[in-house]
């Protein structure tokens, strides 16, 4: 594995990458090669700029043909704002570099860019795909997130990944049928595959940290904005819990039936019974006690 550290980040070249490169050197395309690798490295720097930006620090990146998968340290995916400015940085990145690209070959200052300009689109547009662990992935989570609550739109993206990745797999068996061979996508679709499969099974595990941090969080802090939420009492502690804000404390007016109040609960008193085992109890559950 190759690693090189840049803005305090270790950027590593995994097997799998190592194997692609390797065999663009063995047909003579190392050019290609190093295109492959920059754009793919450029694109995650843009996603670990936008993350420091946020207060977050990118411990590592480990690169794949597609894009890469990052050890951050804080909770960014229950923040849809933070998670969705996140994901956005990485295309729009490359599709600057493929406008950028284009420019310069037009212009002649570049003899031959044709392969920066497609792969970069290819990129770019290969990770708006709404699956996880695409970048789109990512951002169809977060907006499904605040409805049906984070591990539910994990698993309902991350099942999209699968189908997306066998798509791929699909229309590389189908192309060297017709004697055209892109072992690249083949090696995409296993690892995608694979990928969504590891944030399926993360999922309930990025929740409770999630909450972990929270509780860390408000113990820490002295004054915190407030927020008031309202929610019928038949809705699940966990389902609240993921419309917490990031910045602020929140409290909830819980409703009954016919919408009249029956009681308030603080966003501690939430956390405390999700970590005492409870999260499948609901605000009515909690006003009762």
């Amino acid at each position: 594995m190759l690693s090189i550290t840049l803005f305090g980040t270790t950027f590593s070249v995994g097997i799998p990458f190592l194997l692609v490169l390797a065999a663009y050197a063995t047909v003579g395309s190392l050019r290609e090669a190093a295109i492959t690798l920059l754009c793919v490295a450029a694109h995650e720097i843009a996603h670990v700029l936008v993350a420091s930006a946020y207060g977050l620090e990118v411990e590592s990146v480990e690169l794949f043909p597609f894009g890469g998968v990052a050890r951050v340290s804080g909770v960014m995916e229950h923040d849809p704002h933070v998670e969705t400015s996140i994901a956005l940085a990485g295309p729009a990145s490359s599709f600057f570099l493929a406008g950028l690209s284009a420019a310069l070959w037009r212009s002649g200052r570049i003899p031959d860019a044709g392969m920066m300009v497609d792969f970069n689109l290819l990129l770019g547009g290969m990770n708006l795909l709404p699956a996880l662990p695409l970048d789109g992935g990512r951002i169809v989570r977060a907006y499904l997130s605040a409805r049906s609550g984070f591990r539910s739109a994990t698993e309902t993206v991350a099942r999209a990944g699968r189908k997306v990745a066998l798509a791929l797999f699909a229309v590389a068996v189908a192309s060297a049928y017709y004697g055209y061979h892109f072992p690249n996508l083949i090696i995409m679709a296993v690892f995608i595959y694979a990928l969504a499969r590891l944030e399926e099974h993360k999922a309930a595990f990025a929740f409770l940290s999630f909450i972990i941090s929270r509780k860390q969080q408000l113990a820490r802090q002295s004054i915190l904005p407030t927020e008031n939420l309202t929610a019928m009492s038949t809705v699940t502690l966990e389902r609240v819990a993921h419309s917490f804000s990031a910045r602020r404390y929140s409290t909830i007016t819980v409703l009954d039936q016919d919408l009249r109040p029956v009681g308030h609960v603080t966003e501690a008193q939430v956390i405390e019974a999700i970590l005492s085992g409870e999260g499948r109890s609901t605000l009515g559950d909690l006003v009762r006690v």
